[in-house]
């Protein structure tokens, strides 16, 4: 038998009757908590006590992602993840690296918003996006900028920004081959930040530096060494 669909009114009336038994249930499970003397703090103060870290084993104090949720864990994890193809730097490759790197990037968010690590001036005064244009901006000039998010004293060293940073170079690190890691870690002054007697690493140096590193002889064997990045 077809029931004739509810009116407004009665609609309006289950919604009142929902909304007074969600307060009720709000109203004891505070009673209750207040009983055993663990009165939970108001949202704010909890988002508040959230603080920033770097990665999900860093979790402490006021974090900007709460990494200790499963879908912040679960995005960190989907950030650091390597591409699909695993890159040896070689030029054959070199495409396919770019191309599934920038797609990574866009997905993650990483060259969006104010928080983005991606576009920089270069040495002529404009606007350079590293992922298409990486040649575009020499590395003296790249590297001046790493201090704004790597940095932990630097403007965004605490922000978002920091955040993309760590999770980008893992994801490049992570998509190289084990070759090509030893090349790469040859060049580790050009891309490596002392912070506080820590090294740290900017992802859009170690970029620039694998794809200089790629357009190098292919042939030369033993770790290739960048003299003077370009």
């Amino acid at each position: 038998m077809v029931q004739n669909p509810q009116t407004n009114k009665q609609l309006t009336a289950q919604l009142g009757q929902l909304t007074t038994l969600v307060a009720n249930l709000a109203t004891t499970v505070y009673n209750l908590a207040s009983a055993r003397g663990s009165n939970p703090p108001p949202v704010a103060q909890q988002a508040a006590a959230t603080g920033f870290t770097l990665t999900p084993g860093l979790t402490a104090g006021d974090n900007l992602i709460d990494f200790s949720t499963k879908n912040r864990l679960a995005l960190y994890k989907a950030g650091i993840e390597p591409l699909l193809t695993a890159f040896d730097l070689k030029v054959e490759q070199l495409v396919i690296f770019e191309k599934e790197l920038a797609n990574k990037v866009s997905s993650m968010g990483w060259n969006k918003g104010a928080q983005h690590i991606t576009t920089y001036k270069n040495q002529y005064d404009r606007t350079i996006d590293i992922m298409p244009k990486y040649g575009q901006i020499n590395h003296l000039t790249l590297k001046a900028t790493y201090k704004v998010f790597v940095k932990e004293s630097g403007t965004c060293g605490q922000q978002y920004a920091a955040e993309n940073n760590e999770q980008m170079w893992h994801c490049i690190n992570n998509s190289l081959t084990k070759q090509a890691k030893v090349n790469v870690l040859s060049n580790c002054k050009d891309y490596e930040i002392n912070n506080n007697r820590v090294k740290k690493i900017a992802a859009h140096l170690l970029y620039k530096i694998i794809m200089c590193l790629a357009t190098l002889n292919s042939n030369t064997t033993g770790p290739s060494t960048l003299s003077k990045p370009p």
